[in-house]
């Protein structure tokens, strides 16, 4: 079972156990769908730097590129990421206090953003 990352699609598909109204909600969706196009845009380009350095591998004599390449991606993954977080915590702010304790109980169920962004 792979683990995901608190993202706004899991706090909207959790609408009523948190107790959203139609107000928070619509403004929480907004948050969310720009969070969705972002984040689509930045792993498209993340996919693309993985398939090149699998090309590159292919080719023996590219090695010495592959590495670079490697090291890019692990910082277009952290940068994504980090962007995911701060989009993220934005959105929350959505939530009255009753909305995000109860949010809060259920975020710890999914995978925890790392400390180090």
């Amino acid at each position: 079972v792979e683990q995901v990352y608190p993202d706004l699609g899991l706090v909207l598909a959790n609408a009523d156990n948190i107790g959203l109204d139609d107000t928070t909600f619509d403004r929480l969706e907004g948050h969310a769908k720009n969070c969705y196009a972002i984040c689509n845009f930045q792993k498209r380009i993340i996919y693309e730097k993985v398939n090149e350095a699998k090309r590159l591998s292919i080719n023996k004599k590219s090695l010495q590129q592959v590495v670079p390449l490697l090291q890019e991606v692990d910082n277009m993954k952290l940068k994504w990421l980090k962007g995911h977080q701060e989009r993220y915590t934005t959105g929350l702010k959505e939530l009255n206090i009753f909305q995000l304790k109860d949010w809060l109980f259920l975020e710890q169920f999914v995978k925890p953003f790392p400390s180090n962004l």
